[in-house]
Parts: structure tokens; sequence; C-alpha cells
């Protein structure tokens, strides 16, 4: 399994971003209850055909918004490893346990 070597947290972020219920909030937000009309799903196509293409498109691009990060973040997954360390890093110096700082 050469390159699948990703942290758990990493399935979980990935999970709550495909997760996040953007078609759910909008119905809400227009006082429609998007899984009783319609098709029932909770997709742009459903969001499209009730409340119109504007909403429609701003579901769309957030599924699509969260694909391309997921996709992002797994390429640049070596440059966001490498900051993350430089940040732990920064941490440990700054507050070190040594020096009484995590308290």
């Amino acid at each position: 399994m050469i390159g699948l070597e990703l942290p758990l947290w990493t399935l979980g972020a990935a999970y709550l971003a495909g997760s996040f219920p953007t078609a759910y909030l909008v119905g809400k937000a227009n006082g429609v209850d998007l899984r009783t009309v319609g098709s029932g799903n909770l997709g742009a196509t459903n969001v499209y055909r009730t409340l119109g293409w504007q909403w429609g498109l701003l579901v769309y691009l957030s599924l699509v918004g969260a694909g391309i990060a997921a996709f992002v973040f797994y390429t640049h997954r070596d440059n966001i490893r490498r900051l993350m360390r430089g940040n732990e890093r920064k941490l440990g110096g700054d507050k070190s346990v040594q020096e009484g700082g995590m308290t």
C-alpha cells in the first residue's frame, strides 16, 4: 500500500467534509424540508428543481468544493505534513512541557 499511509484523522476530516448538509441547510433557510418535496434527495438537482437555479448552484459548488478540497489535500499531503510538523515544533518551542508551558 504505497502512498496510502494517511493519518486516521484525515479519514474523519474527509467524512465530515463530504457529509456537511448544505442542501438541508439551504432548504431549512428557505422554509422547505427537501426530504419531503421533489425526489426527496438532499442533492443539488432537487434543490435546483425546488428552490431555483441559484440555490441549486450553491449546493452543487459546495459539493464540488468538498471533493476538490479532499483531492488537493491528498495530492499535497507531504507539504501539509511538513507544515503540521513545523507547527508542532513551534508549539513545542513556545510551550515546552519541561518549562510548564502546557499546564
